[in-house]
């Protein structure tokens, strides 16, 4: 599958200077370079709505950022907590284009943003700006410099997140990304890549995938369709951190939407966990036509301290058609939307998930979910548990004292492990991760 044009050169030379960058790091953390944070914006103005002090703040764009001198000054905008909580969640909202700092989200759209939330909305110049697209016009413009560097709107967004964490005594295992159209761009091209940082990233019709395509560093062709193990290797993320889990809002007749599914292909291919879900809403934030499982998925409730399971090729997907394809079906529909899980045992020795489908009838707006789902299921973030190239691991799936399944899975070449075709129910099975004797 080739990328989208002149693309191909970038994510060479992305590899051509992350290699040795990689080589010379200690650890997957390491793979990003530092963030300058210690700045002191002015405020401009405080006010309170709904509970929230909100606070206006402006700064030089810096030269620790690699902006040139005399680059002007760029606003944003806190909204603290409603319900003060000590090491509050902290949810990063990017704007689409034409739109600037704002006090709050775009409506409803994201669920689940609760009082003890500190928000926060950075200001992105108009799209072809200095700062445009989140700093991903500064790196399609020189992508061999900006592989081994943050480009400046990058560096000074992730730097104004970490003073609001510092300023704010966020918990840094709950910190979230999300985006509109051109913000769903830079979430996916900032947040995908740093699953260190975020906990989990929404995206809302993300305007083209262009950046994260290259901060990925995915590549041309991917492995299922007869790529290279080195293929496996980038589609996969390895080096860089596991990434966090992606919800992602999309419309086949969006013309922003021409390379998501090669988006969501690299996302199964590399095991990397996307709940996709399209309609037929166009470039809009109609998202209350699109499946209300995926809605109301509990994506604010994941955290960066502990795994998560990736779901593939499960039996409850949707066919997505691709863009303009009128003549498929499956206009509307859903990749992963109906899962649910809660950690239960993460060890040097043992590792144990829940897995469950969500009750379709328990959801605001209810929807009928089939009773079982087959798929599977790769853990990643893991925190404890070590796996080992050499080893073979033996797994079960349980319902109380029943086996269901059970087997024996060995890593794969970047090390993960892929327990298949699980059997998921609406009524929690757990399943049981060991090295075999």
């Amino acid at each position: 599958m080739p990328l989208r044009p002149g693309a191909k050169a970038i994510v060479l030379a992305v590899f051509a200077t992350a290699s040795s960058w990689a080589a010379e790091a200690g650890n997957a953390g390491d793979l990003h370079p530092p963030v300058y944070a210690d700045f002191t914006p002015a405020v401009v103005s405080e006010t309170r709505v709904a509970g929230r002090k909100v606070v206006r703040y402006e700064s030089e764009c810096l030269r620790q950022w690699s902006y040139e001198e005399g680059a002007g000054k760029t606003p944003f905008v806190v909204a603290g907590p409603a319900k003060e909580t000590a090491n509050p969640p902290l949810l990063v909202y990017l704007h689409a284009a034409g739109g600037r700092a704002a006090t709050y989200l775009r409506p409803a759209s994201v669920e689940g943003i609760r009082p003890e939330f500190v928000i926060l909305s950075p200001d992105c110049a108009q799209p072809r700006g200095p700062d445009g697209w989140w700093g991903w016009f500064w790196a399609r413009k020189d992508p061999v410099k900006y592989a081994g560097m943050y480009s400046p709107g990058e560096h000074r967004v992730l730097a104004t997140i970490e003073w609001v964490i510092r300023t704010h005594g966020v918990d840094r295992n709950r910190v979230y990304l999300c985006g509109h159209s051109m913000g769903g761009s830079g979430t996916l091209g900032i947040g995908m890549a740093r699953g260190d940082l975020f906990a989990a990233i929404w995206v809302g019709v993300p305007a083209n995938v262009d950046h994260v395509w290259f901060r990925m560093g995915f590549p041309a062709v991917k492995a299922a369709e007869g790529g290279s193990a080195d293929d496996l290797r980038k589609v996969s993320g390895a080096g860089l951190p596991d990434a966090p889990p992606v919800v992602n809002f999309s419309s086949p007749i969006d013309g922003w939407a021409k390379a998501q599914e090669d988006f969501l292909k690299a996302a199964q291919d590399g095991r990397h966990l996307m709940i996709f879900c399209w309609a037929p809403f166009g470039h809009t934030q109609d998202y209350h036509t699109a499946n209300p499982a995926v809605l109301e998925f509990p994506w604010l409730e994941i955290r960066r301290n502990e795994a998560y399971p990736v779901f593939t090729d499960a039996s409850t997907d949707g066919r997505y058609p691709g863009y303009m394809v009128k003549d498929k079906p499956d206009q509307a529909g859903q990749v992963n939307g109906y899962f649910r899980w809660k950690n239960v045992t993460d060890t040097p020795a043992k590792f144990q998930i829940e897995l469950h489908l969500v009750d379709g009838k328990g959801l605001k707006t209810p929807v009928d979910v089939p009773d079982a789902s087959v798929v599977n299921v790769t853990p990643r973030r893991l925190q404890q548990f070590k796996v080992d190239a050499r080893r073979t691991y033996s797994w079960r799936l349980t319902e109380g004292d029943r086996t269901v399944s059970a087997g024996s899975v060995a890593p794969d070449e970047i090390g993960l492990l892929t327990v298949p075709r699980l059997t998921i129910t609406a009524t929690p099975r757990l399943l049981t991760i060991e090295p075999a004797n």
